[in-house]
């Protein structure tokens, strides 16, 4: 019995482990340059499995950075009623609901990209005043 709940705690660690240390890091996936060939590929659903596999083998990074890299070109092209809905205070999460709706990006790729676009009017704004 002993020894069942040592390999059952072992193996809850190294998940744990392995989930932890294979999640992308956002900011070095902001960084890695798409080549054109990546964004063709990427600009199709059906072909993002390859855009990652070509982001990941022309920049060295790891597949889940890649994956990001990738989600976040696809997600940085909001749609006009992503960026209607993010317009009106309070429906954030609405706007990230809908962009991953219609681009089928992570949870993560659509929050950055909804945040990033909130930012960037913002600054548009207050550059303005």
């Amino acid at each position: 019995m002993e020894t069942l709940v040592a390999v059952v705690s072992l193996t809850l660690v190294l998940a744990f482990l392995w989930i932890l240390f294979s999640r992308p890091d956002p900011e070095k996936s902001k960084q890695i340059h798409l080549s054109d060939s990546v964004k063709e590929l990427a600009s199709d659903p059906s072909r993002r499995s390859e855009a990652v596999e070509a982001c990941r083998q022309e920049s060295g990074a790891s597949k889940a950075e890649a994956r990001l890299a990738v989600e976040l070109f696809v997600a940085g092209a909001l749609s006009e009623g992503v960026k209607e809905i993010t317009a009106q205070p309070g429906r954030k999460i609405e706007a990230i609901k809908l962009l991953r709706e219609q681009t089928g990006v992570s949870l993560m790729a659509a929050k950055m990209a909804v945040e990033k676009w909130m930012e960037d009017q913002r600054s548009a704004i207050d550059q303005i005043q």
